[in-house]
Order: C-alpha cells, then sequence, then structure tokens
C-alpha cells in the first residue's frame, strides 16, 4: 500500500470513523489518508482521537496495514483493561496516551506515568 495523500479536513458531511465506527459529523476535523492498494485507492477517515490511539497503539497490531474496526476495538479494550480499567471510552484512552507522552517527556520516572490513574 503506497499512501498517496494524507491530512485533516473539516466534514462537509456525516461520515462514519473507518477506526471506531462511530459518526463524524458535519463540521468536524477529521483525518484522512487516501493508498494506492495494486492499482485500487482506498480512502479513510477517522476522528482525529482515533488516528492518535491508533498511532500510539500501532505496536499492538501484527500488521498495522491490515487493522479492522473490530481489531482497532479490541486492542482499545485490551489497553483500558491492562491501564485503566472500566468500560472502554476512546476518550479515556486518548488522556491517558497523552499523560504518558507527556510523562516520557518530561523524564519523570517511569513509576509516576506506569500508575492506574
Amino acid at each position: 500500500m503506497i499512501l498517496l495523500k494524507d491530512g485533516e479536513r473539516k466534514a462537509r458531511k456525516t461520515h462514519t470513523c473507518d477506526l471506531c465506527g462511530e459518526k463524524i459529523e458535519k463540521g468536524e476535523i477529521y483525518k484522512f489518508a487516501v493508498y494506492n492498494s495494486s492499482g485500487e485507492l482506498l480512502e479513510f477517515k477517522n476522528h482525529k482521537k482515533c488516528d492518535y490511539v491508533f498511532g500510539e497503539l500501532t505496536l499492538m497490531f501484527s500488521d498495522p496495514e491490515d487493522v479492522s474496526t473490530s481489531v482497532f476495538l479490541e486492542a482499545c479494550d485490551d489497553f483500558t483493561e491492562m491501564f485503566i480499567g472500566g468500560e472502554t471510552d476512546i476518550n479515556a484512552i486518548y488522556e491517558h496516551l497523552q499523560y504518558f507522552r507527556l510523562a516520557k517527556n518530561e523524564k519523570m520516572p517511569w513509576k509516576l506515568y506506569c500508575v492506574k490513574r
């Protein structure tokens, strides 16, 4: 798969996030990517938070190019179970990953950012 174009767009109509399966509402800023896969054009649209979470959880996927909504949501469930607890919530995962990144960038001891919040 060859990436042809990616970026952010403002939705002019309602779309469906290719990662979580929820609606991308009209007026919402979302991430998009267009790929060439053996001569076939593939376009993906994702919530900005889902795209960020996908990027951070990529190591959990055996083949990031082969991720479906169910595989992404399963990885989110696993992350929630391991680090957060409770119901899976993309917003909670996003905030948790942002906290991890801040802690790493600030060179905080690993114990501080590995503790369940």
